[in-house]
């Protein structure tokens, strides 16, 4: 059995995050297949039960905790030696000690970085000659250069900046790491043409299709939409912000008792300040999100900045729940709009959209039956993950030499 080093940015468990939900999954994946040991950082503290549940999956588990000040400090260090604050950012010396003693005692047939931060960790000297794995989810670089846009200055600059570095960074990912995978042809395409590199493997998202399910009764009559995301994050926060100010107006005028629910973890002040407006109401921090879902009419998904796939589109689709999503959140999902969901970029025509589901039952009974069957056929784990078997096939392995222009036998194209 393969031995695998996987390395993860976040803990990967619970899978309550998008970044946290596929390496959950990918882990349980691996962990199948091969004997996994899994490093990783941790931005919070880790409740011991978090770590129990990953001891049932790994042979070993180094969790590292980061204090605010070693990350600034870190990020600065990167910045002023020519890296990317991404990279200093997930960088923690104990963990880099750890990692080089588990090598010397145990020698690891493949190391997976899950996400570019991570791939510093593969070049510590007593890791460099194992052959190492990318899974770099989407192209980091062109969403801090989406982030720029929006932003005022000093923040425009510094995101434009990091955007530069981080692109530095996967450039360097995609000359030397023996195998990159990437999570939809979209972002194959864009990781393509900002770094020149074509032979990404592709490995999409699933959902837990036993756990999104469509077996329960409709909780509430009431007319509502929600949002569902991690409430901190900014292109979430940017999205509901702009949706509440721009669009919840007009449907309320419409439908004067409807709602609008912003379900998910840590919201920000932006957010928090929504809760003053008719009929929105913030639920942070809850248990499950699965009730809020239930009892919704429509889930929307106004992301204007998204990379990707948007575990919060598949996830409400699972349970039969009518989707209305901009084109951006729409990347790398290859729904069909107007048969599998709604699709809305205007605030004239996200108020339509929604307006028909509100007044059309019958045609929201239609949407939802379809939105569950195209993520059965398309996004189930067990199939979409497993590109990534083949770092646990039984076949021999040869290392790749040191030098930058000789490559692993995995890196033959697909």
């Amino acid at each position: 059995m393969k031995k695998i080093l996987f390395l993860t940015h976040r803990v990967p468990y619970p899978p309550d995050r998008g970044d946290r939900i596929r390496s959950h999954h990918l882990l349980r994946f691996l962990a199948g297949r091969a004997e996994v040991s899994l490093g990783c950082v941790a931005e919070h503290p880790v409740a011991g039960g978090v770590i129990g549940e990953l001891q049932k999956l790994c042979t070993r588990v180094a969790v590292e905790p980061t204090s605010p000040n070693s990350r600034v400090v870190q990020d600065a260090i990167c910045l002023l030696t020519g890296r990317s604050a991404t990279e200093g950012h997930f960088w923690s010396h104990r963990l880099a000690r750890i990692l080089s003693d588990w090598a010397q005692v145990d020698r690891f047939d493949f190391i997976l970085c899950f996400c570019s931060g991570m791939y510093r960790y593969a070049r510590l000297p007593k890791l460099r000659d194992v052959p190492t794995a990318v899974d770099l989810v989407d192209v980091d670089s062109l969403k801090w250069a989406d982030c720029a846009i929006g932003a005022a200055f000093p923040r425009s600059w510094l995101y434009r900046w990091e955007s530069t570095r981080v692109q530095k960074l996967e450039r360097e990912i995609t000359r030397h790491a023996d195998r990159v995978y990437i999570i939809s042809r979209d972002e194959k395409q864009l990781l393509q043409q900002a770094v020149g590199f074509e032979n990404a493997r592709v490995a999409s998202n699933g959902v837990d299709l036993g756990y999104f399910t469509t077996d329960f009764v409709q909780e509430s009559c009431r007319l509502s939409c929600c949002f569902v995301g991690v409430l901190d994050y900014l292109p979430n926060v940017e999205a509901v912000v702009w949706f509440a100010n721009e669009v919840w107006g007009l449907i309320r005028e419409r439908h004067p008792t409807a709602e609008f629910k912003v379900i998910g973890r840590s919201p920000s002040q932006a957010i928090l300040r929504l809760a003053s407006a008719p009929g929105v109401s913030i639920c942070p921090d809850v248990p499950d999100v699965r009730p809020y879902l239930r009892e919704s009419t429509v889930a929307v998904a106004p992301l204007r900045i998204a990379r990707g796939i948007q575990n919060k589109v598949l996830e409400a689709m699972a349970m039969g729940k009518p989707v209305v999503a901009s084109p951006e959140a729409l990347t790398g999902i290859e729904a069909e709009p107007g048969c599998d969901l709604l699709v809305a970029s205007h605030a004239s025509e996200w108020v339509q959209q929604v307006d028909y589901l509100f007044t059309n039952p019958e045609s929201m009974q239609t949407l939802s039956r379809r939105a569950r069957r195209f993520v059965e056929s398309n996004h189930d784990w067990s199939t979409c993950l497993l590109p990534f078997e083949e770092l646990t096939e039984s076949s021999d392995v040869v290392l790749k030499d040191s030098s930058p222009k000789t490559r692993h036998p995995l890196s033959a194209s697909s």
